[in-house]
């Protein structure tokens, strides 16, 4: 036996991620989990043959067995797979395990050292923090129980002790055997027993009241496809409790098949669902389980003490953090943090940021959430509710105007709170389009979640800076804004399901009115990518079509008229706006064709000439005018052929993203349509969705599901389930810019115009000109307060005195005296040919009737409600 620190040559260690193939049941050169027992014996050692390998040299200094305890150096134990193995080997010796306060806790010898400390890593992380390691270079029986023997003896010379897991009758560091696999779970009693209930609710309870349930093929001992038996092998080997359901068992699971697809909305098996919620098949848990990925803590528990909150994951209670009530100073969790008993205790499903105003910091928390579907097999969330803690004991110190202000302040929070089409995952990033994450390096999802995703489509972008600095990884969720919605599909007997993504810029944030055209910086208004991905037989498909206001510098400000007057703001930078805008999408989606959906008359005319001529001093983008009321009126979607003629050529050529069932990319999008009209709501969601429905007849041709002469168009209930979710697409993003439905949803829906279409779009209209007029202002001020846009400043002026018209204190008293002046005037009419004196009375009032008309018509703009914090650019 060597008696000098030699430089050992390791075996490569398999893979750790998750759970280690060197589980005690699955490591075929684990050896044994000694136990002393005075006098000092040593259990028999597992007679299987070892073979020493050489290996990729990999330097790392280790002590031989020889070397005593005390002069043994002490190895942290990592947490992450790459670490581990490069700190120990794979090889056969001695170790010894110390728990958090460096006191040894067990003695054990081994022939594959990394495969036993990871192993105990798993069953006992709390008393496995260090390890000393020494490997035996002739690893007999003798030497192996002399160098154990010398350790312990060394040890209970030193203390008096025998290390606790040495003691007799002490299991926590024994090997276990085998666990007897689980039968697999049956839905019904048979399946000719009548059911008291549905299946689809049988299905819900069962994975629901599981934490982890595989639908597989086949049972579990004899999984009967590849995919359920790699799904299979990846569970057992990671030690997951699962309970298995065999969907092929018609006698007792009879009708599972179709009737889970249609709950999961999912197409294939194996279906693996973790806590109720669907996570995919076998590729989603093969990439989790071979590349590693980062996961947000997705359920949290708010403790809230007197001083302080606190916030901490319920799977990982050691996780977490707390806010001090007073000054909102975020702090890691420790020991005293969770002290004494909280006021209230909460669940809340995440962490959406904080933001600083003039009395302290106020923190945003999602309190509820609904499953919106999946995204590549990662479950996707809608926020339904949210709400800001208050951490402002400074607000009694505060002089009279700021606490007037905060007041205003608190009050945008509210409709912060009150945001719509916001959605999140826990286990993926969603701002990316499905081209980029194919081609985004590998080891990209093992990142921070925040960190994979596309800024311009973050939402709270602004409100995470302080979670970041504070390294709070974790909990640090990006919201997007836009709409998420799925719908399954049968075409030729080959079930499909197309996924439809709208992302939301967050550079030019906020309301129909009161954020039109461009900035100097060319960000466009209501600019949104929205992806239509379509999965079918393995393979994928993706089509990309962006929207946004003309990017020019104009404005539409209301004066409570029906249809303010639209307005070119003349500026010398124009021009460079335009190509500042265009230079961008041209380098992030390739070639782009502009399509303007404007009126070639009044108003609109005006502005569609003034972005023709812009776009004519740009080469390398293709412009098309087409008038979209004159060719289609209100009720015509097919003419919307006569658009396509004019494109068709580039818009295929453009392509679309194919990737085949090796996860290989056999096709390219090289470009985009840019659609707009004046909102970029009601013609362009008509026109995308008629681009949509052409693209994805050439993508279901191309993978075989369709021939040649057949289009989606010609299978009527399919198309229809298409052509709604694309309406409840333009009906989200409308409601978020616009405040209510879209209008011309029956075009997309039916392709023609309905009596109760035309009643809703009525309705809409009113509802947009009463938002736009009277409550738009406010949210304006709300979106630019929680983008960042504005920023709140103890020492610069109240934004609020600088306005010495308060809109909303007038609009009241005109309209009681118009309201008022109609009245007595109709009453003196009636009674004018009483006397001459009445009649007199009835001018009188008419004239004032008349004079504040003419009052309120002319002050227009003062009587609505207007953003208070920023300026229109």
């Amino acid at each position: 036996m060597a008696t000098n620190t030699i430089n050992l040559s390791l075996s490569p260690v398999p893979s750790l991620r998750l759970l280690s193939p060197y589980s005690p049941q699955n490591a075929p050169n684990l050896s044994f989990y000694s136990h002393f027992r005075p006098p000092i014996q040593l259990p028999s050692i597992s007679h299987n043959t070892y073979k020493h390998t050489t290996a990729t040299p990999r330097s790392l200094v280790i002590v031989t067995a020889v070397k005593t305890l005390s002069d043994t150096e002490l190895v942290a134990v990592p947490l992450t797979a790459e670490e581990f193995n490069s700190k120990f080997p794979s090889e056969t010796g001695v170790y010894a395990v110390y728990d958090k306060n460096d006191e040894l806790q067990f003695v054990g010898i081994s022939r594959n050292i990394a495969a036993s400390v990871f192993s105990h890593l798993k069953s006992v992380p709390e008393l496995c923090c260090s390890v000393k390691v020494g490997v035996v270079d002739d690893p007999d029986r003798t030497a192996l129980t002399q160098a154990w023997k010398s350790w312990m003896e060394e040890h209970i010379q030193a203390t008096g002790k025998i290390p606790p897991g040495n003691e007799s009758g002490n299991n926590t560091w024994v090997r276990q055997p085998p666990k007897k696999k689980k039968p697999d779970l049956r839905l019904t009693p048979g399946r000719n027993v009548q059911l008291t209930v549905p299946l689809e609710e049988l299905i819900d309870k069962l994975v629901k009241e599981n934490k982890v349930v595989a639908f597989i093929k086949g049972s579990r001992s004899a999984p009967m496809c590849g995919f359920s038996q790699k799904v299979i092998g990846i569970l057992e080997s990671e030690g997951v409790d699962y309970e298995s359901v065999d969907v092929l068992d018609e006698e007792y699971n009879n009708g599972l098949r179709e009737t889970l697809k249609k709950y999961s909305n999912w197409p294939t098996f194996p279906q693996i669902f973790v806590n109720g919620e669907l996570v995919g098949g076998c590729d989603i848990l093969s990439s989790m389980y071979e590349k590693g990925r980062f996961k947000l803590h997705d359920q949290l528990e708010l403790l809230e003490f007197k001083d302080q909150y606190v916030i901490k994951s319920v799977e990982s209670p050691d996780q977490g953090f707390s806010i001090d009530r007073r000054d909102g100073n975020i702090e890691p969790l420790n020991d005293e943090a969770c002290s004494g008993s909280p006021s209230q205790t909460s669940t809340i499903y995440g962490v959406a940021g904080t933001i600083r105003l003039l009395a302290g910091k106020y923190v945003l928390v999602i309190t509820s959430r609904k499953v919106a579907g999946t995204f590549l097999g990662f479950p996707v969330f809608r926020v339904t509710s949210m709400k800001f803690l208050h951490c402002n004991e400074a607000l009694k110190f505060s002089n009279y105007q700021e606490k007037k202000d905060e007041v205003y302040f608190m009050n945008l929070l509210k409709v912060v709170e009150a945001t719509p089409g916001l959605y999140y995952s826990y286990e993926t990033d969603i701002t990316l389009n499905l081209q980029r994450r194919y081609k985004l390096a590998e080891g990209w999802m093992s990142k921070p979640i925040w960190k994979q995703a596309d800024p311009r489509f973050v939402w709270n972008r602004n409100l995470l800076e302080e979670l970041i600095e504070c390294k709070l990884d974790g909990f640090i969720i990006p919201l997007l804004q836009g709409s998420f919605g799925a719908v399954q599909l049968k075409l030729n007997d080959s079930p499909a399901v197309i996924t439809l993504f709208s992302r939301r810029c967050n550079r030019r944030l906020g309301t129909r009115m009161w954020r039109r055209g461009a900035n100097l910086e060319g960000d466009a208004a209501n600019f949104i990518e929205t992806e239509q991905l379509l999965e079918t037989e393995g393979f994928k498909s993706s089509l990309l079509q962006v929207r946004g206001s003309i990017p020019l510098l104009w404005e539409q400000i209301v004066d409570l008229s029906y249809k303010p007057q639209l307005k070119i703001i003349n500026h010398d930078q124009t021009p460079k706006v335009v190509e500042r805008h265009f230079r961008v999408l041209l380098q992030r989606y390739g070639e782009i064709v502009a399509v303007d959906l404007t009126d070639k008359h009044g108003d609109e005319g005006q502005l569609s000439a003034a972005y023709a001529a812009e776009m004519q001093k740009l080469p390398n983008v293709r412009y098309v005018s087409f008038d979209f009321h004159h060719v289609c009126g209100t009720s015509n979607f097919d003419k919307l052929q006569v658009l396509y003629d004019q494109i068709q050529q580039e818009f295929e050529n453009q392509g679309y993203l194919l990737v085949d069932t090796e996860g290989n990319i056999l096709e390219e999008q090289k470009g985009v349509i840019r659609s707009n009209c004046i909102d970029c709501l009601d013609r362009t969601n008509v026109t995308q969705s008629y681009l949509a429905q052409k693209s994805l007849s050439l993508q279901l041709q191309r993978i075989g599901i369709l021939s040649s002469t057949k289009c989606i168009s010609m299978f009527s209930e399919e198309y229809g389930k298409f052509r709604t979710l694309w309406a409840e697409q333009g009906d989200e993003i409308s409601i978020e810019y616009a405040g209510t439905y879209a209008l011309k949803g029956d075009l997309v829906r039916y392709g023609k115009q309905t009596l109760s279409g035309l009643i809703r779009d009525g309705m809409s209209s009113l509802s947009r000109y009463y938002l736009n007029n009277f409550q738009d202002g406010v949210r304006q001020d709300a979106m630019d307060l929680i983008s960042g846009h504005y920023t709140v400043n103890r020492n610069s002026p109240s934004p609020f005195q600088l306005n010495g018209f308060e809109s909303f204190s007038y609009l009241p008293v005109a309209s009681a005296l118009v309201i008022g002046g109609l009245t007595l005037t109709s009453f003196s009419l009636q009674q004018a040919g009483r006397s001459a004196q009445q009649y007199l009375s009835s001018v009188v009032w008419a004239g004032v009737t008349a004079g504040v008309l003419a009052l309120v018509k002319a002050n227009g703009t003062q009587f609505c409600s207007r953003p208070r914090l920023c300026g229109l650019r």
